[in-house]
């Protein structure tokens, strides 16, 4: 294998992994977002099921 070629195939791995790597970084951030999400609207949810039991609504 020549020279260049080596750097065409190290090029190529580190380019592997710097996309794998913002793969699993917009996974966790995705995930984190949804989680927050589900987090508010139960917590609205909560509030208003809340504020019916108590008759403010």
């Amino acid at each position: 294998m020549s020279g260049e070629d080596k750097k065409l195939v190290s090029a190529a791995l580190t380019d592997g992994k710097k996309n794998r790597k913002n793969h699993l970084a917009r996974h966790v951030i995705l995930s984190v977002l949804f989680l927050f999400a589900i987090l508010f609207c139960s917590a609205i949810a909560a509030g208003l099921f809340f504020s019916h039991c108590f008759g403010i609504i």
